[in-house]
């Protein structure tokens, strides 16, 4: 019966506040609370009418006439009555466009929003409470968003200059959304990790997986989900460990099966009251291999509420890869909002400082002017002076201003009072990173327990860093460095000396983590980078391949190429083999020219017996390209390094390549002889990846033909060992082939399942060529049909 009574007041007020708006002309917020009202009782044919009014005043005239049909939707399933004589005039009205409009009353209205207690990261150090000013517009738009996501889900971009306040806009709806029973996956992304696969993403995770219940509600995720997700969080082995092993990554729809396993247990920790969310800051500082799981996500919100809230800077936006492409996807499907942030007018500044606590009653008259100044409308500027200030307890005429023109001067002006042991902390955090915890910063400053416990409450007393408790009060603890630039700044007032000495530490502790088996991968990444920092690059060289690998086996192309590079350029000893494997990725990413120039420098440092291997994929470097003359020339290169004896499984393979080449040259009957030579040579073998490639031209060439029965039987005998083998360069191959026969012999259906096919497996591979070849195709194929 209360419950009853809350709600009957709640509808009251909802329906004052849709009147209230209407006669002020603010129809967007009438509606707003119009729909809220509706939601409460669907049958209130008030309420209908009143979202019809308020859709026909703000010229939504196709809204106002749904909203009247949903009206008689509703009462006939409902009722089985239809709407009052009153209701039908108003829509009769709106048809004829002849609703009256209202007499809009003069009246200033109150247009600040209500003021927003702060939460603090944690009671015993609470800082000066710093106000959310000047930002009306963008919190109602947040709220909007976010009401906007149940059920089928949003994604909103908060964007702005560095320093603009677009984390502070964020965390603060964030607390508010948590305080109304709403889950978080909570991450960050930092410059200098852009290479981290999945890091933030994991971050992520580790953050709901602390939450109290999230164990529950790991067992309502399907099994298969928990295996492929495990790949990424080998801790879920830990929390359920009966979970069978995933399947091989080599298998098709892998990185789909991959990606649809990190949603459903990301969906599962996020059910609750509210919808869930999902919030990355610094979007421009993700790595690609996150950029692409969240345009993943941004596809598949229907029917999830799932509300994606995600920060970055516009002066760093890239205007082409996974980031540009998750902003086209959103806008394309309507599901996206840009929020854009701009600097403070002087009135906010005004406002900031008359709402600060701890500042002196005694400021000057003209201290908001000079602020205002001073900072040129930037928050973080305006908030660091104004942090300064209260802790030098300055106040009246005795206030001195930093020199204008330099977050480092704020900065630096704040740290002028921290004691010898926090700064040596602090110095040891900057080495570390953005984020750290109480562990490893004991171990790589080498301080007591005592002494690390001191330091980092003098830190916190300071407001230098603040620290994060996810979940339980058992949970680790994590601290971050109040602003980056703060971290910059401590980092670069630290010897170089000094810093390699801690670089070092810090990468000896991460391999004592990696040795006592956390993820190796992620991990090897960070290690080669303290390492390299450090000096010792060969040894950061070792980690680099590491990295590369890890990266590779989870088709982050990109981020592996990144790694292999940095391990080459570090010295590793085994040149040959990382130009080589860098020439595979970037023959997948496109980047055919650098390819080449790989694979050369590979065979020119190659150990006797590889030059074969490598003119090969010289040459099919160059068919690539349509350099069908060059190619051939590298072919036979490759056979020319070979005696007749030598390999047969290697030269049937660059006979059928040769074959293809051939027929790309317009020689179809030596085309067929070097496709026969290539099948004797793999029969006398029995190597099956040879068996697999030499069906495969052979079917092609049967198609080219006419013989579509003789083709279909090649390319299906092709596309079964293919299959066994698990190879996805040949099963692409394959099923294009068939398509492209099947497409000719005009079952269009057929060719389309087998296009489509091979396009899944060609994304899970990364290699962007036959990807555009296969839309492309694709294309064509939709058309025909």
């Amino acid at each position: 019966f209360q419950s009853e009574s809350f709600k009957r007041q709640l509808a009251a007020s909802l329906e004052k506040l849709v009147h209230g708006y209407s006669e002020i002309g603010e129809f967007e917020k009438a509606i707003l609370h119009g729909r809220r009202w509706l939601a409460i009782d669907p049958l209130r044919e008030e309420a209908h009418r009143a979202l019809m009014k308020s859709y026909e005043w703000s010229g939504q005239h196709a809204a106002a006439l749904r909203q009247y049909r949903e009206c008689v939707l509703v009462l006939e399933r409902e009722l089985g009555v239809p709407p009052l004589e009153e209701t039908t005039q108003i829509y009769q009205a709106i048809l004829e466009n002849q609703l009256p409009r209202p007499d809009i009353a003069v009246q200033e209205m109150a247009t600040q929003v209500p003021e927003r207690t702060t939460v603090a990261f944690r009671d015993e150090h609470p800082g000066p409470a710093y106000p959310l000013v000047g930002r009306n517009e963008e919190w109602e738009a947040l709220l909007k968003e976010y009401a906007a996501a149940t059920p089928n889900g949003r994604v909103c971009f908060i964007v702005g200059e560095v320093g603009v306040g677009k984390t502070r806009l964020a965390v603060e709806f964030l607390d508010h959304a948590r305080q109304q029973g709403a889950k978080i996956f909570e991450a960050y992304c930092y410059q200098g990790e852009t290479n981290l696969a999945f890091g933030p993403i994991m971050t992520g995770f580790n953050s709901l997986l602390s939450l109290a219940g999230a164990i529950r509600q790991l067992q309502e995720v399907p099994e298969y989900s928990v295996s492929e997700a495990a790949r990424l969080l080998p801790e879920l082995n830990t929390l359920i460990p009966q979970v069978k092993p995933a399947l091989p990554m080599d298998g098709p729809g892998a990185q789909a099966r991959f990606f649809e396993g990190l949603r459903q247990v990301m969906h599962h920790l996020l059910e609750g009251s509210s919808s869930g969310i999902l919030f990355l800051d610094d979007l421009q500082w993700a790595d690609s291999a996150s950029l692409d799981w969240l345009t993943y996500l941004s596809r598949r919100l229907n029917g999830t509420g799932l509300f994606i809230l995600a920060t970055y800077r516009d002066d760093l936006l890239l205007l082409e890869g996974p980031l540009q492409q998750l902003f086209d996807e959103t806008t394309r499907a309507a599901t996206g909002r840009r929020i854009p942030l701009e600097r403070f007018a002087a009135d906010d500044v005004a406002e900031l400082v008359r709402s600060t606590k701890g500042l002196s009653q005694e400021l000057p008259p003209e201290f908001s002017t000079r602020l205002y100044q001073e900072s040129e409308g930037l928050p973080l500027i305006a908030v660091e002076y104004l942090e300064g200030i209260i802790q030098s307890g300055e106040s009246g005429q005795e206030i001195t201003w930093v020199t204008p023109g330099s977050v480092q001067d704020v900065l630096r002006s704040r740290l002028s009072g921290v004691n010898d042991t926090a700064n040596q902390l602090l110095t040891t955090a900057a080495v570390v990173g953005r984020s750290f915890d109480f562990n490893i910063l004991q171990e790589v400053s080498g301080r007591s327990e005592a002494e690390t416990i001191g330091g980092l409450e003098e830190l916190l007393g300071h407001g230098l860093i603040l620290e994060h408790a996810e979940g339980d009060i058992d949970s680790e603890i994590i601290y971050d460095f109040a602003h980056d630039k703060l971290r910059e700044l401590v980092y670069q007032n630290a010897s170089l000396t000094r810093r390699r000495l801690l670089h070092r530490r810090v990468a000896e502790s991460l391999a004592n983590q990696l040795r006592g088996g956390r993820d190796s991968g992620n991990l090897a990444s960070l290690i080669a980078h303290h390492y390299e920092l450090a000096g010792k690059d060969a040894i950061a060289a070792n980690y680099y391949k590491q990295a590369g690998e890890h990266a590779q086996a989870l088709y982050a192309n990109q981020e592996a190429l990144s790694f292999f590079q940095a391990a080459l350029a570090g010295g590793h000893p085994e040149s040959s083999d990382l130009y080589e494997a860098i020439g595979d990725l970037q023959i997948f990413l496109g980047e055919y020219t650098g390819a080449i120039s790989s694979f050369e420098t590979a065979a020119a440092l190659c150990k006797p017996g590889c030059l074969s291997r490598l003119e090969h994929k010289l040459g099919n470097a160059h068919h690539r390209r349509g350099d069908w003359e060059l190619a051939e020339q590298h072919y036979k290169f490759a056979l020319d390094e070979m005696d007749d004896g030598d390999d047969p499984a290697q030269r049937s393979r660059i006979f059928a390549d040769l074959s293809r080449n051939a027929f790309q040259r317009g020689h179809p009957e030596r085309a067929q002889d070097l496709a026969q030579t290539a099948l004797d040579l793999a029969e006398t073998s029995a190597d099956l990846p040879a068996l697999a490639q030499a069906h495969n031209i052979l079917g092609m060439l049967a198609r080219s033909t006419g013989d579509y029965d003789q083709a279909i039987h090649e390319l299906t005998q092709s596309l079964a060992i293919a299959d066994e083998l698990k190879e996805l360069g040949s099963r692409v191959a394959a099923l294009n082939n068939l398509a492209l026969v099947y497409r000719d012999a005009g079952d269009i259906d057929q060719a389309i399942a087998h296009n489509q096919a091979a396009l899944e497996l060609c994304r899970q591979q990364g290699d962007r060529h036959r990807e555009a070849a296969l839309l492309n195709n694709l294309a064509d194929l939709l058309h025909a049909s």
